[in-house]
This record gives C-alpha cells, sequence and structure tokens, in this order.
C-alpha cells in the first residue's frame, strides 16, 4: 500500500497522525495578489521550513514558529509566534504578506520545485498567497 503525500511527487511531505513529516524549506519568490505575482524586494529574504508539524518562519523582518498540520492539499497552520521588531518598510511589507498566508487553514500545491500557500480572506474571500523556491529532504 502506497502511503499518500501532501505535495505529488513530494514523498517528505507525508501525513503522519495529522502531522508533517520530513522536511520542506522554501524561500519566498513571490507574493500572490488575486492573478498577480509580485517578486520579493531586493534585499528582502523570507523563508519557512516545515518539518515534525512545526513551521519555522523568517517572515521578512522577524522570525517565528508554529505548529502546522497537514491535510489533503492543505497546511492548518496554530498560531504564529513571532519575535518583536520594527525593520524598513519593505521587509514589514513582506512580514505583512508572511503572516497572513501563514495563518488557519492554507492550500498548498506544488509543481515541480516551486511550492504555493494561498489563503483566503474571511471577510471579502480575496485570495493571497506565497510561492516558494523548495527543497525536500
Amino acid at each position: 500500500m502506497q502511503t499518500p503525500s501532501l505535495l505529488p511527487g513530494h514523498r517528505a511531505i507525508l501525513p503522519r497522525r495529522g502531522r508533517v513529516a520530513g522536511t520542506l524549506t522554501g524561500i519566498v519568490a513571490g507574493i500572490v495578489a488575486g492573478e498577480s505575482v509580485s517578486s520579493v524586494p531586493a534585499g528582502v529574504v523570507a523563508t519557512l521550513s516545515i518539518s515534525d508539524g512545526t513551521a519555522l518562519a523568517a517572515a521578512g523582518c522577524t522570525t517565528g514558529s508554529a505548529p502546522v498540520t497537514v491535510g489533503d492539499g492543505t497546511l492548518e497552520f496554530g498560531p504564529l509566534a513571532l519575535t518583536k521588531m520594527a525593520c524598513e518598510q519593505p521587509a514589514m511589507d513582506v512580514e505583512a504578506a508572511v503572516t497572513a498566508v501563514l495563518a488557519g487553514t492554507t492550500t498548498a500545491d506544488i509543481e515541480a520545485d516551486r511550492l504555493t500557500i494561498t489563503s483566503t480572506s474571511p471577510v471579502d474571500g480575496a485570495a493571497t498567497g506565497l510561492q516558494f523556491a523548495v527543497a525536500t529532504g
């Protein structure tokens, strides 16, 4: 019997008692707003690493972690605990996008080495997301 994977072609992300097994690490390569994708400003780095039920995020300005649970094509993030710090505006803009997406239940789709995590606003139904260049292990 084959174990189902959350993200096709990436066996490092597998359900195990509702948690993520293996490791996924990605660098934010794009910020999705509706149908458009914008690049991350030069000099700003945001990353996400998911391993053993925990998401570690460098959100552009601050760093933090959250519990994460795997569903069928979804990632459900618990509360994201971040350090407190102020940064230049481009980093704060990226951080706002990262924290908006990594909250609650999101959809997750991977194609080749690109992971897209999308969140839908409960207020207006607008879709926002992050595109990551990823590596698994």
